[in-house]
């Protein structure tokens, strides 16, 4: 492999990153900070996976690629609907606003996007991108081939934490206090792991396809809607 052992130190940067997302988004914090740190907790991530040299961890480098610029779309444009609407990007006053003036119901397609994005980067139901394997762990996955042992651990930690961040985006849509909030978005994000085991695997492409209609798409059609009307 390339870089010698080097790769296997990328996930303590990536669980860095992580770490820092997770306090933005329990502290209020403004957007684009959580948003920059998922950003560079995937890089890490990717570049590990690049610089491994191994045939199919290089390939789903280049799916997570595909899907880092889906997912950064979607939220891009999520996200100047939230400015449009709220008149901020500050985590806290969007879900202070939700609970008072029924956010949910002027972003109804933007809830679903983020929605999505929770799904793409939990590889559930029709948005896996067959890159992280089959099971709940990341033991065969090939994104995450070069690592093992303490570093393989640390990736499935930051992938924990990456996940918890995506349940309280969502849970910032909806008009309940943030702790009934994030466990009613906790269920949603349970009922659909439960679910993913019942449902066929697409291709990556058609995966790649659905993110982008369902995420990005949706998102643009909440942004249009709001602008024109």
């Amino acid at each position: 492999p390339m870089g010698g052992c080097l790769y296997r130190w990328y996930p303590v940067a990536s669980c860095w990153f992580a770490c820092c997302a997770l306090y933005f988004s329990v502290s209020g914090s403004h957007l684009v900070l959580i948003v920059a740190c998922l950003a560079m907790m995937e890089l890490f991530i990717l570049a590990g996976a690049w610089n491994h040299g191994e045939p199919f961890s290089a390939m789903a480098a280049q799916r997570g690629i595909a899907r880092m610029l889906i997912c950064s779309l979607t939220i891009l444009v999520s996200a100047a609907s939230l400015y449009h609407v709220t008149g901020t990007l500050n985590l806290k006053a969007i879900s202070d606003y939700s609970r008072t003036h029924e956010m949910l119901l002027q972003l109804p397609l933007a809830f679903v996007a983020m929605i999505t994005l929770m799904l793409t980067r939990g590889n559930l139901l029709f948005f896996d991108f067959n890159i992280a394997g089959k099971g709940p762990g990341l033991q065969d996955s090939p994104l995450y081939a070069p690592y093992g042992g303490w570093s393989l651990a640390l990736a499935q930690i930051t992938h924990w934490i990456e996940i918890g961040v995506w349940i309280k985006l969502v849970s910032v849509f909806l008009p309940f206090s943030p702790w009934m909030s994030f466990m009613v978005s906790s269920l949603l994000y349970l009922a659909c792991l439960l679910l993913d085991g019942f449902i066929s695997k697409a291709q990556w492409k058609l995966a790649a396809r659905n993110a982008l209609i369902w995420g990005g798409g949706i998102a643009a059609m909440n942004f249009i809607w709001l602008v024109v009307l």
